[in-house]
């Protein structure tokens, strides 16, 4: 059962002639991290996931040595990565990620 999540909010940001930067938009990424690798939850899944994440209890301290720990840091790292650098089309219309980390857990019973 147990498993981590990660969670960044992606803000997509476009230079204009003027040298001023201004947001397009921005975006709620959220990753299941099972035992090997991550997943990204997207659409209503995401949503109801979410809905359930914020029912859950928080434990005041968490277990430092959990086998989970390493990879919701790699997973964290690797999803920043990911979506933090632009595309070629993205750079030809002067068009930058700046990634905010929200949340890396492990959720357990």
């Amino acid at each position: 059962m147990p498993f981590g999540v990660v969670a960044v909010v992606r803000e997509t940001l476009r230079r204009d002639s003027t040298g001023q930067w201004s947001e397009v938009g921005s975006s709620l990424h959220v990753w299941l991290v099972p035992s090997a690798g991550k997943v990204e939850t997207e659409g209503s899944s995401k949503g109801e996931f979410l809905r359930n994440l914020f029912r859950a209890t928080t434990r005041k301290g968490g277990e430092t040595g959990h086998p989970l720990v390493s990879g919701v840091r790699n997973a964290e790292s690797e999803a920043i990565g990911e979506i933090w650098k632009p595309s070629q089309e993205d750079l030809r219309v002067a068009i930058r990620h700046a990634v905010h980390p929200l949340l890396a857990a492990i959720v357990t019973d």
